[in-house]
């Protein structure tokens, strides 16, 4: 299989993943900086891991716009870079932008039982091309994770190509109203040929969404393990409270590492690159809550600081 068609596949999964605030007119980000996407992807009998980050903003043809990164990992090879993508927002709606053209994703003003068709790549085939799909709104609902129910909007998408009206079939929910984001996940998608994507996990600094399909004593995935943000995976920050400054135990082989610091909406605060600090000064820094997030190729650590005075 050439570099190209292993990237399509990838492709179609961030046409049904994508994100926008709740109140549109008020946020101009998407997501921060920093959130990530973790599956597990299946073609035939092989099974590997994939992650999508957000890793930066952008302006494009006056749309706010996020860039999304895609590496794959192997249990029997170094990490794999999967392609960068661009999602935009206009008003209510989400587009795809690919090749100078923006393709409708989603509208956040649409109601159950609204839908509308989207075009998607056909990676099914030897000859690539983009075929007629429809997005459905499904229905209204609520969700439980890490003790927090959300509400939540079930979202199908229906695609067609030569051999039938239902060539793959997905499953998205939108998780609405956290903090100052509502999140739109793809649950699982499924093409007509070989491609299986599961989302295990979805990792904000205030949300960490987990899934039911995990295999028990799994915690994600092996090869891109990651704790929730509450838990911290062994990296301590001390004194915590703190006033002055703080302390950060647990940057093992810190090469290749980056720090960020979140607010607690979600908006990036500071960002630090090799060699990290043991150390931060936080005596300038308003009181309040915020997630300190250690990144590196085997995964993310995250913690909780508060700054109280």
């Amino acid at each position: 299989m050439n570099a190209q068609k292993r990237m399509y596949p990838i492709l179609m999964v961030l046409l049904i993943h994508f994100f926008l605030p709740p109140n549109l007119a008020a946020q101009a980000e998407f997501a921060p900086i920093g959130a990530r996407w973790i599956y597990q992807v299946c073609y035939l009998q092989s099974c590997w891991g994939l992650i999508e980050e957000v890793v930066r903003d952008t302006v494009i043809d006056g749309m706010g716009c996020s860039i999304l990164e895609g590496t794959a990992y192997h249990s029997s090879y170094p990490p794999q870079p999967r392609g960068e993508w661009v999602l935009c927002q206009e008003g209510a709606r989400v587009y795809h932008y690919r090749d100078t053209i923006s393709y409708l994703l989603f509208d956040f003003e649409a109601q159950p039982g609204d839908s509308w068709p989207i075009r998607l790549m056909d990676f099914s085939h030897y000859e690539f091309s983009d075929i007629q799909a429809w997005l459905h709104i499904d229905s209204l609902g609520t969700l439980e994770s890490a003790g927090q129910a959300f509400d939540v909007q079930y979202t199908s998408i229906e695609t067609e190509n030569d051999f039938g009206p239902f060539a793959g079939w997905s499953l998205g929910m939108v998780i609405r109203d956290v903090g100052t984001y509502s999140y739109i996940l793809p649950v699982f998608y499924s093409d007509q040929c070989c491609y299986r994507y599961n989302l295990y996990c979805y990792e904000t600094p205030d949300l960490y969404y987990e899934s039911p399909l995990i295999p028990v004593g799994s915690s994600c995935l092996a090869q891109v393990s990651t704790g929730a943000p509450a838990k911290g995976g062994g990296l301590h920050i001390f004194p915590n409270p703190a006033a002055e400054s703080i302390h950060i135990e647990g940057l093992e082989a810190p090469v290749g590492r980056v720090l960020t610091v979140f607010r607690a909406d979600g908006s990036l605060f500071k960002h630090f690159a090799a060699p990290l600090p043991g150390a931060i000064s936080v005596y300038d820094w308003p009181e309040g809550l915020y997630w300190l997030r250690v990144s590196g190729r085997d995964g993310a650590k995250a913690v909780k600081i508060v700054v109280a005075r």
